[in-house]
């Protein structure tokens, strides 16, 4: 009977926490009038939370999300609800932390995405090293425990000079029949943040596509990024909702 969005959101002086809003159409949304639906309240999380994917799984809302501790380390977490608005934090969380030295996440993991194909939950994220942001790929049997995929990052980024050849980050998975579609932010230069496509049939294996929504011109609220797209197959078509800078 409608949307809900659940976003990040700072007033300047506290941490990013995450707020929900809801629309009928996609197009005008009310903010949940008791926001923030979850603030930062562990050390894991101390300098703000964000970066959610909220799926509805068994009559709960599940969520993951991006916790930032006091030394600016990405993590990612794990909370359950049955409203959407009040939230139950897993008690051992972070449920993905970053990698061992040396690997392409050994620095920070976030911006999940996440699909339940089967009995099976699928994660995809941004994995970062200090230098360079890919995308990753988990499984798990119960949206706690999970392995990362041998074959990360599973998507890198693209060819020098294109228009994510520096960064790659922001995940946004759906599954349209036998095939999987991931959404990502692209980064390049001259400095542009950009979203784009690619597609798989296996979740781990990717053929990049496309760029797909330029930066807005000078003077609009995108003309400096356009990015962390957001996508639902809805009424036949694709909708992308995303962050403009």
């Amino acid at each position: 009977d409608g949307y809900k969005m659940w976003y990040a959101g700072d007033d300047g002086t506290n941490p990013y926490a995450v707020g929900l809003a809801t629309s009928p159409d996609g197009l005008t949304w009310t903010k949940h009038g008791g926001n923030p639906v979850l603030s930062p309240e562990n050390d894991w999380e101390a300098n703000g939370i964000g970066g959610t994917s909220v799926i509805s799984d068994s009559g709960l809302y599940k969520m993951w999300y991006t916790g930032v501790d006091s030394n600016w380390v990405y993590q990612i977490g794990y909370a359950t609800s049955p409203d959407g608005i009040t939230w139950t934090r897993y008690g051992s969380n972070p449920v993905l932390t970053a990698g061992s030295s040396r690997s392409w996440d050994d620095e920070d993991v976030s911006y999940p995405t996440v699909l339940k194909v089967g009995s099976v939950y699928h994660m995809w994220y941004t994995g970062y090293d200090g230098m360079t942001a890919r995308i990753g790929h988990a499984t798990s049997t119960d949206g706690i425990t999970w392995v990362k995929d041998s074959a990360n990052p599973v998507l890198d980024v693209g060819p020098a000079g294109g228009w994510d050849w520096l960064q790659v980050y922001g995940p946004q998975v759906v599954k349209v029949g036998s095939e999987y579609k991931l959404w990502y932010g692209g980064y390049t230069l001259p400095t542009a943040s950009q979203p784009g496509y690619a597609t798989s049939t296996d979740g781990s294996n990717w053929t990049r596509q496309a760029m797909l929504l330029p930066e807005g011109p000078g003077g609009s609220y995108d003309s400096r990024s356009a990015d962390y797209p957001a996508v639902l197959v809805d009424g036949g078509g694709y909708k992308i909702w995303y962050s403009g800078l």
